[in-house]
């Protein structure tokens, strides 16, 4: 396998995105916006899990496995926010996959993707993607909130307020109809994520296995955090990624969408089969 991987800080004045790669596993962060020191959660997410994986070597995963590891990660940021309470309600995104005899096992917390994408002459395939773990996708698949998710998510702000609570909640009222519309007038939305990983994360990794038989030579993986996202569309990954590009001509391509028009910090790693 090939891999390469690129990390800019977009419009913002320092970088909390990380990122891990070694033979058979690789990882993404994303430190939360809003929280605290989002760049040293981001790298302990990385060093932790991929501790853990050093530690703990397998030649074929179980989804227990990756449970194991962010269990592991949580104690860690536990006993982080313990010697440095500064640190106190610190937490990231996190996407990785790793790789085994059987295939690959994808897992995920947040709104970092990971895309499998297969090449043709004409574009490409997407065969998978991680679903965000955020308050956009929930409003998206719920269609009209129902009272319960309502009360839910004012009990959560309650506990969370940030300065734009009266603007979602009013946007939970709205039909997935008009989703679309809130999510340009209410951008917020978009970034507000579900799940975590953090010293209180109580959440499980989501998780994908893909088998040997279903990746194919010339198949790629792509991960990234949503800064990536803001100026790349599904519809432009298919161009991307082509049987006519090689991975530094995707680079390149990638970080022309990005840099000096990314808001947000922008990480992706591409991994070619």
């Amino acid at each position: 396998m090939q891999s390469i991987s690129f990390s800019g800080l977009g419009l913002r004045t320092k970088n909390e995105d990380y990122h891990y790669t070694n033979d058979n596993l690789y990882i993404v962060c994303d430190g939360v916006g809003g929280s605290p020191y989002g760049e040293v959660a981001s790298k302990l997410a990385c060093s932790t899990i991929s501790d853990f994986f050093a530690s703990n070597p397998f030649t074929a995963f179980d989804f227990e496995y990756f449970q194991k590891a962010l269990q592991y990660s949580i104690e860690k940021f536990k006993e982080t926010e313990a010697k440095y309470p500064e640190m106190k309600g610190m937490s990231t995104t996190v996407v990785l996959i790793a790789f085994d005899i059987e295939g690959a096992i994808i897992a995920w917390l947040g709104d970092s993707r990971l895309y499998h994408i297969r090449p043709n002459k004409s574009g490409a395939k997407i065969l998978f993607k991680t679903e965000d773990h955020s308050l956009i996708n929930d409003l998206r698949k719920q269609g009209t909130p129902s009272e319960g998710y309502l009360k839910q998510i004012r009990n959560y702000f309650a506990k969370h307020p940030f300065n734009y609570i009266n603007k979602i909640i009013r946007s939970l009222f709205l039909a997935s109809g008009k989703l679309h519309k809130e999510k340009r007038l209410y951008p917020e939305i978009r970034n507000y994520i579900t799940k975590a990983l953090s010293a209180s994360c109580r959440d499980k990794f989501s998780l994908h296995r893909i088998m040997t038989s279903e990746i194919h030579n010339e198949d790629f993986l792509f991960l990234c955090t949503d800064g990536v996202l803001e100026n790349i569309t599904e519809a432009k990954i298919q161009q991307l990624f082509s049987t006519q590009l090689g991975m530094e001509e995707i680079k390149f391509k990638i970080l022309n969408e990005c840099e000096s028009k990314t808001n947000d910090n922008f990480t992706f790693q591409l991994i070619k089969v």
